[in-house]
């Protein structure tokens, strides 16, 4: 009797490879463009001497410590001021508004936001910024408090500076009045000015470790529980849900999806990945 030896084309393996990193991992590859992605991915394979995606699927399987060095690939550490801008304007425009319309409603003047894997600051700083501009000059009639936490302590003391190189004016615009410029061995860089520091505070933290202490009316998570297992992300997932109030919003980043089908969580703003706790 002949035996039938199956063959799996690459582009097969490419959609085996696609289909575990969202199973295993809670990456949606098909939100990065296949170009890039390809590239990426391609200098993974390099680096392990893997000749196609279906051996660098089993490197993965072997080898866990490859996710990260992947999603280190994917995500190439980039963090900017307002990083994905249709993010930042859905906040902008439909969270921010109907956090204080709630607020106000309960007689509360108090509005705490959590930036969990901030790395140099610039996401809570982002988010101080809008809820500045969102309050206008009322902003010192209310209790504002934006907590930024990142497991890298040398990104941290950045954040704690809030020293910044001259580029960001060009990201920035008009919001660039929040910061101030100084001058450092003949350059030019743009530092946190004082309201941003007031209501700003950076500390360490490692997400796999943590325990629900206090309740925020907005957590930003983007791009970080993809670096965990699936166990680790349901597991942060609902400690995530408990730190939340009963009105607050949860924001993923753009390629993750929840792996935990049971969590408490529903999509409000489902291209943005804004959650809130379904009430």
């Amino acid at each position: 009797m002949e035996m039938v030896i199956m063959k799996v084309n690459e582009e097969d393996c490419f959609e085996f490879l696609k289909r575990h990193l969202k199973r295993e991992r809670g990456l949606d590859c098909d939100r990065y463009k296949e170009s890039f992605f390809k590239r990426r991915v391609a200098a993974r394979l390099r680096a392990t001497g893997a000749s196609n995606y279906c051996e660098y699927l089993r490197v993965l399987k072997n080898s866990p410590g490859e996710y990260r060095l992947l999603f280190d690939e994917l995500c190439i550490n980039v963090t900017e001021f307002f990083r994905d801008r249709d993010v930042f304007d859905r906040i902008r425009e439909e969270v921010l508004p109907e956090i204080i319309s709630g607020k106000k409603k309960k007689g509360s003047f108090a509005i705490s936001a959590w930036s969990a894997g901030c790395a140099t600051g610039e996401e809570a700083y982002s988010i101080a910024i809008l809820l500045l501009e969102a309050l206008g000059e009322s902003w010192g009639d209310w209790k504002l408090s934006v907590l930024g936490t990142d497991i890298d302590e040398d990104a941290l003391q950045t954040a704690k500076k809030g020293l910044y190189g001259d580029e960001i004016a060009g990201t920035l615009g008009g919001y660039i009045k929040y910061f101030y410029p100084v001058w450092m061995a003949g350059r030019k860089l743009f530092k946190a000015g004082e309201i941003l520091k007031e209501i700003t505070r950076f500390r360490q933290m490692d997400l796999a470790e943590f325990e629900p202490v206090s309740r925020y009316d907005l957590i930003m998570c983007r791009n970080v529980l993809i670096y965990f297992s699936r166990e680790a992300q349901a597991r942060i997932v609902r400690r995530l849900e408990a730190s939340l109030r009963s009105d607050g919003f949860l924001v993923l980043g753009k390629t993750e999806v929840l792996v935990d089908k049971d969590c408490a969580l529903e999509p409000v703003f489902a291209r943005e990945r804004i959650y809130r706790l379904a009430l």
